[in-house]
């Protein structure tokens, strides 16, 4: 306990301040940051094992590593690093690829009633009331064509967000091959330990982060498209704080940052508990069996990204398919209860828990682009710092409330995680209906223009008065 609190405490205060300060200075600083603390973790715990010193001494590389960010300023750097690599051209040919079942008269082909796709076989159908999803997201790609238009977006702030339809994608991505690589941990770590011992297994993780770090001194270029702001490190902040103030965006940004909260208060204590439920009777399950069963689940997170192109393709809303993946995951937390009776019930519900992850990362996509590219190190490090404090609390109200109901019934502890995720996807699914009326891009351009009388990149780009009159 005393090291996951050294080591998840100090991310709290210095992750929002890191992240801030890579939308000026670059990402590869933040990549830096975060393997260097990881790397003196590493050399401490080898010392502490090699010289046999007490094992309090554990506590200061816990401390280092979290003070430089852990884990999550990892992963800020990496969803925001290839935010900064996807540029206008880019979104431009993706929408081309996207756009090849809209006909020249701006109809959109029909859906085969098997597959409910487009099939240039069926009929087709008239604009947006058949594919609302569709005709807004080539809304948002126009709004972001003649928003970045201007040579100087590079260093003028702007509170119109940056769309990119494929953001999601490659931030499930990024979090579904980290949790399969952990899963490769989980298989072969133990073994390594048994034959080699404790010293030269965090020897030999110690030597990966250096060479990492290497490589990311000369392989890591920070993005030629990133913003780069000269001033005060509170300035991507700053920015941050004027988007959200806006209530279009407020909207949007409370409701997936309450909804990510009940869904990291749910998962803490899930992971926190499920071992100790595993080792209890009836099923007194060893730690291999324990590993198999997470390297099971961490493997089938790959599955996540294959499930969100089907969603994607069925034009649904960011938010909805956030709700999708995240009530079929508090379906399957329910069928865990099931498992006092059958134990195979843990493999099937391993895999059935999935799309629980598509909330992760459809809420750091929506809320990274409420402040546009000068702030989205920042955006992302909000919704880091979220998910880093309610798994604190998780894991501490998750264990409370196993040992508080398992003398009256030993899985009623699933129930009560099932009904968290329930309520986190009612939100999503609410803040999806919110979104056509307060979307950022429900208005089309050329009707701003009309209506106030300035041409749309004016418009997009006006203060915050001028954007709530809006």
């Amino acid at each position: 306990m005393y090291l996951n609190l050294c080591g998840g405490i100090p991310p709290i205060f210095t992750i929002l301040i890191l992240g801030a300060y890579s939308d000026q200075v670059g990402r590869r600083f933040l990549f830096l940051v975060s393997i260097s603390g990881a790397a003196v973790k590493g050399v401490l715990m080898s010392v502490i094992i090699f010289f046999d010193l007490h094992v309090v001494f554990l506590l200061l590389g816990d401390f280092v590593e979290g003070v430089t960010g852990g884990y999550a300023s990892l992963t800020i750097a990496s969803f925001s690093y290839t935010s900064d690599m996807h540029t206008p051209e880019m979104e431009m040919k993706a929408m081309d690829r996207r756009t090849s079942h809209v006909n020249k008269d701006g109809s959109i082909r029909g859906k085969s009633k098997v597959t409910g796709l487009y099939d240039a076989s069926q009929p087709t159908q008239n604009g947006a009331e058949d594919n609302p999803a569709f005709e807004s997201e080539i809304k948002a790609h126009q709004t972001n064509k003649k928003t970045h238009s201007a040579e100087d977006t590079a260093t003028t702030a702007t509170d119109t967000p940056a769309y990119d339809s494929n953001r999601a994608v490659r931030v499930l991505a990024i979090e579904c091959f980290h949790t399969a690589s952990a899963g490769v941990i989980q298989l072969t770590n133990g073994y390594f330990i048994a034959y080699a011992g404790f010293f030269y297994v965090i020897l030999t993780g110690t030597l990966i982060l250096i060479i990492d770090l290497v490589f990311t001194w000369f392989a890591i270029q920070n993005a030629e498209s990133q913003v780069r702001k000269k001033g005060s490190i509170l300035a991507p902040l700053k920015i941050v704080v004027r988007a959200i103030r806006q209530p279009r965006k407020l909207v949007a940004f409370i409701m997936c940052n309450l909804a990510i909260m009940l869904i990291v208060l749910g998962d803490g204590g899930l992971i926190r508990t499920m071992p100790i439920y595993q080792m209890s009777p009836p099923f007194c399950w060893s730690s291999v069996q324990i590993g198999w069963f997470n390297s099971e689940f961490y493997f089938a997170t790959l599955l996540a990204v294959p499930f969100l192109l089907l969603l994607k393709c069925w034009g649904l809303s960011e938010p909805t398919m956030a709700g999708i993946g995240t009530t079929i995951n508090a379906l399957g937390t329910a069928i865990y209860a099931l498992a006092n009776v059958y134990s195979w019930v843990f493999y099937i519900v391993a895999v059935m828990t999935v799309p629980g992850m598509l909330a992760y990362a459809f809420t750091r996509t929506i809320t990274s682009r409420l402040a546009g590219p000068e702030a989205v190190g920042a955006m992302f490090a909000f919704t880091s710092l979220v998910e880093q404090t309610m798994w604190l609390i998780g894991s501490v109200t998750g264990s409370a409330v196993y040992l508080d109901t398992v003398s009256k019934l030993h899985s009623a502890v699933f129930i009560y995680f099932a009904s968290v995720y329930f309520l986190a996807a009612l939100i999503y699914f609410f803040e999806g209906c919110v979104e056509r009326r307060l979307s950022p891009f429900s208005e089309d351009p050329e009707n701003i223009e009309a209506d106030s009388g300035a041409n749309p990149e004016a418009v997009l780009a006006e203060d915050e008065t001028k954007e709530v009159r809006l």
